[in-house]
């Protein structure tokens, strides 16, 4: 019976359990796969088990125990458990419903809400100085995640208002080039000639502003012809 790192979480993964260890039924076809602690709870232990799954009482946990002739089916009281006690009766099979019952800190051997448990683990995480995954860990991650995240959002944002700063700049050129070109010489009387059907105006020493982009930057140049198409 070797030992595992979790136990089934749901009746999905029990069948599939217990369709590998090759686990039958009861007489009242219950499944008799069942996933549990050893009684020093330093492991978890999956098993076959044998004859009727019976109905266990409230407060309580399944654990199994090694003899000499075998095993048998301890139970442990679970009262003083933070939350996940069993707070009816139940089957041995249904023992998937309470997975504070399979939750165990196999270092400290004791089951993880219990709060006896979770002041030894409070205490070893103190005084770890090296590899320490303890309570300062759960605050120095989420501290470096956020200050990270703000560093990103504060170069975006100075970033955009530097593209911002610049299409401005561009625009009050363009502005101010354009007009240069209207307060240009004055247009003269229009001279209209006739190309393949068409009148065009042809206005001699008047204003006429040219857009033209190079690169990232907008030049505007006057010209002193302008045609108008008609």
């Amino acid at each position: 019976m070797p030992p595992v790192q979790h136990c089934p979480k749901n009746e999905t993964e029990v069948n599939e359990a217990s369709k590998r260890l090759e686990c039958g039924s009861d007489i009242y076809g219950n499944n008799q796969y069942m996933c549990l602690p050893n009684r020093n709870k330093t492991a978890l232990f999956e098993f076959c088990h044998e004859g009727i799954m019976g109905i266990q009482k409230p407060g309580i946990c399944l654990e199994i125990e090694f003899t000499k002739e075998g095993w048998t089916i301890h139970e442990e009281s679970c009262l003083d458990f933070r939350y996940g006690c069993p707070k009816k009766e139940f089957w041995n099979h249904h023992f998937f419903y309470y997975p504070a019952c399979q939750n165990i800190d196999s270092m400290h051997r004791c089951y993880l809400f219990h709060p006896e448990c979770q002041s030894r683990s409070f205490i070893a995480n103190e005084t770890t100085v090296n590899g320490n995954t303890g309570p300062y860990n759960a605050i120095f991650v989420p501290v470096v995640v956020v200050f990270v995240i703000v560093l990103i959002a504060v170069a975006i944002v100075l970033f955009w208002k530097k593209i911002q700063k610049t299409l401005l700049s561009q625009a009050k050129d363009v502005d101010k080039d354009m007009h240069k070109c209207v307060e240009a010489e004055p247009f003269s009387q229009p001279e209209e000639t006739v190309e393949n059907g068409k009148h065009n105006a042809v206005v001699e020493r008047g204003a006429s502003a040219t857009l033209t982009k190079v690169d990232s930057n907008v030049k505007v140049s006057c010209g002193d012809r302008l045609y108008l198409n008609a």
